[in-house]
């Protein structure tokens, strides 16, 4: 008698924990599979607050140190992080490029050192279209999607201070104090200001992709 109890209370237990197991599998089939996957969400988190202290007017030498590994540390066969690896590595050339301008002392050799700034620029352009192609190939989900993609005004907004550089560096050229006071004037105007923030896109990252 006591074996046979020991024996229908083992074959309960059994079924009660395959039971759970197959209620736990059901509720897992059902649950739906974050917009991005967790290593993606972490690295491009990551990338995003490593970001934000470049918005400040004044950056440190470690804040774009913090930016560099965070940007070199992003994936190179992922689709999706590849594509934004390759747009802060243009930021990562233009801010050198801004830097190594700021120490040119004639219209010849600031001409000279404007073109790397310019090319950097070109590069970020392309490669943000190209991170908001690899957006919409590899993320399904609308909201995920739209906290993503790089907002056309913004895209517009660096067009607008390209054509703008490659104004000045023709004034540099010319070696024209009065053109390159002129194009000087109309790339302050360029309000860049107005692009999405760095914590509006962490904030919306964080709100829709996981």
């Amino acid at each position: 008698m006591f074996g046979s109890v020991r024996r229908s209370s083992l074959f309960t237990l059994v079924a009660l924990l395959a039971g759970g197991a197959v209620l736990a599998g059901a509720a897992a089939a059902l649950a739906p599979a974050p917009p991005l996957s967790a290593r993606r969400f972490a690295a491009i988190d990551r990338l995003l607050k490593a970001s934000g202290p470049l918005e400040a007017r004044e950056v440190s030498d470690a804040d774009r140190e913090r930016f560099v590994r965070a940007c070199r540390s992003l994936s190179t066969t992922d689709p999706l992080l590849r594509a934004q690896r390759a747009r802060c590595q243009a930021v990562i050339d233009a801010s050198a490029a801004d830097k190594a301008l700021s120490t040119c002392g004639s219209y010849e050799e600031c001409a000279s050192k404007l073109r790397p700034l310019r090319d950097a620029f070109d590069r970020e352009i392309s490669a943000t279209r190209q991170l908001n192609v690899a957006v919409r190939r590899e993320v399904t989900d609308r909201r995920c999607r739209a906290a993503l993609l790089v907002p056309a005004s913004d895209l517009r907004l660096l067009d607008a201070y390209a054509r703008e550089l490659t104004n000045l560096q023709s004034a540099y050229a010319e070696g024209s104090e009065q053109l390159v006071e002129r194009a000087l004037a109309r790339l302050a105007e360029i309000p860049l200001g107005d692009q999405r923030s760095v914590r509006r896109q962490r904030a919306d990252l964080r709100s829709a992709c996981r």
